[in-house]
């Protein structure tokens, strides 16, 4: 599996929404790639989508950090953003669906402070106990605290 085909898939199995006009320009771009061929040509979205994608894309391609000419002729090899792309896109992906279960969980509270039933909230309550299992889950695979 491609890093661009597990992206599509966490996010479209989560039904994650777009807030980010270049970032669903980009998803919609490379969703559309994948269906016709494997291969994506970042360059073509680039050339052809509004400024502001374009610069995204270009700065993203850009290699911030230059090994020095002294390392170099030493063969020192320096790990890259590119050699850790697979843990830092796992990572932005688990991220991402961190915030989208907490944002159901913030809208599961709010609804026990509706007129309900004791059942409804019963329910409610229960699927705020499997949102919180869920949730630290979360938190172990990313090792960070949940609160």
């Amino acid at each position: 599996v491609s890093v661009s085909e597990f992206i599509i898939h966490s996010l479209e199995q989560d039904e994650m929404p777009f807030q980010n006009t270049v970032c669903k320009t980009i998803y919609d771009f490379v969703r559309e790639q994948l269906e016709v061929n494997e291969d994506i040509d970042f360059k073509e979205l680039m050339f052809k989508s509004e400024p502001d994608v374009s610069s995204f894309i270009a700065d993203s391609m850009d290699e911030q950090y230059k090994i020095s000419a002294k390392w170099a002729e030493e063969d020192i090899h320096v790990p890259t953003q590119l050699d850790a792309y697979r843990v830092d896109v796992f990572n932005a992906v688990m991220h991402l669906k961190r915030v989208r279960l907490k944002i159901i969980m913030d809208a599961t509270q709010l609804r026990l402070k509706e007129d309900l039933t004791t059942e409804e909230k019963y329910q409610i309550l229960l699927q705020l106990k499997e949102l919180i299992r869920i949730r630290n889950v979360f938190g172990s695979i990313l090792k960070v605290a949940v609160m």
